[in-house]
């Protein structure tokens, strides 16, 4: 018998708490539920406020948690890291030199411990910053996002860009992590099978596939989510799905996700993670525990990626 968390929290993240939005899945009830922000909006604390009262509990954040490995390789030495150290360690030092968080614009300044840039308008800009990072043994992407089709972690100013948010959420969990608040970031420091907190990042567009699709494997799916008619059909195509008849799955709070892209992702992203749990299956697919990280929904039956570390199915 598969142990179930008690609750799954998917959050919507950007850079402005008052635009972030959560809905969770209790797998014990079969319910997907909109979880009402608090004053102010939502953060790490307040994030991690929910989910300990269900004790086992894993909280899905739509940025990035985790580095290029060939950047991580190349930071070590110059933030004084062990050899070997990973990605929890190098934020930690990280969040210690205000200047790493830095946004430049030069390509010829770009380093290790300045990685974060805005191409200035101009054909080619991209590719300079691209092309000074390879010069010091760096792939701005990691391999996930690469295969994706992803924008690099380091990068502002592109349309779809996740720096900003990324760059919130690595500053609050320091904040989280000096208040002792009890959580722990996956893969790095807990599998997602583990008791308490877990903190793991979630890709919406995988998320779409697993809460939408008919049956594994399911490819990642491109929605506009933006706008109304798009958001209304898929809404409409999960109240229909046989997994949510056959499980008697309740879907609550669909209202606002049909009024806001940032509740929609939320809530698909809930419930792909209930459906993953609910079937016994894994909720994430290879994951790199020292650079890289894993992001939840992305399993394929085909290469059976899932591993125990992974946290299979809980």
């Amino acid at each position: 018998m598969v142990k179930l968390p008690g609750i799954l929290l998917c959050a919507d993240w950007s850079l402005a708490p008052g635009r972030r939005a959560v809905y969770g899945a209790l797998p014990a009830a079969r319910r997907v539920l909109r979880l009402a922000p608090p004053a102010g909006g939502w953060n790490v604390e307040r994030l991690v406020e929910a989910a300990a009262p269900h004790g086992d509990a894993i909280i899905g954040v739509d940025a990035p948690l985790g580095l290029p490995a060939s950047y991580l390789a190349a930071a070590r030495g110059p933030f004084g890291l062990d050899p070997g150290a990973g990605f929890v360690p190098w934020l930690e030092a990280a969040l210690a030199r205000p200047a790493c968080f830095e946004v430049g614009g030069s390509a010829a300044a770009w380093s290790v411990t300045r990685p974060f840039f805005r191409p200035p308008p101009g054909k080619g800009s991209l590719q300079a910053f691209v092309a000074a990072a390879a010069q010091q043994g760096v792939d701005l992407w990691r391999r996930g996002e690469r295969a994706s089709g992803g924008k690099s972690v380091f990068t502002f100013g592109l349309p779809g860009q996740v720096a900003p948010a990324a760059q919130a959420l690595w500053r609050e969990l320091g904040a989280a992590r000096a208040a002792g608040l009890p959580f722990r970031i996956w893969p790095f420091e807990a599998a997602l099978g583990d008791g308490g907190v877990k903190l793991a990042e979630i890709y919406p567009r995988a998320a779409y596939g697993v809460a939408l699709g008919e049956k594994a494997p399911w490819p990642s799916m491109a929605l506009a989510k933006t706008q109304a008619a798009v958001r209304a059909a898929a809404i409409d195509r999960l109240r229909q799905a046989r997994w949510i008849r056959e499980a008697e799955v309740a879907l609550d709070g669909l209202d606002a996700a049909l009024e806001s892209e940032d509740e929609f992702d939320a809530c698909l992203a809930a419930a792909a993670l209930l459906r993953l749990q609910l079937a016994g299956s894994p909720l994430c697919g290879s994951v790199d525990e020292v650079a890289e990280g894993g992001i939840l929904c992305t399993w394929d039956p085909r290469n059976d990626a899932g591993t125990a570390r992974s946290g299979a199915s809980g």
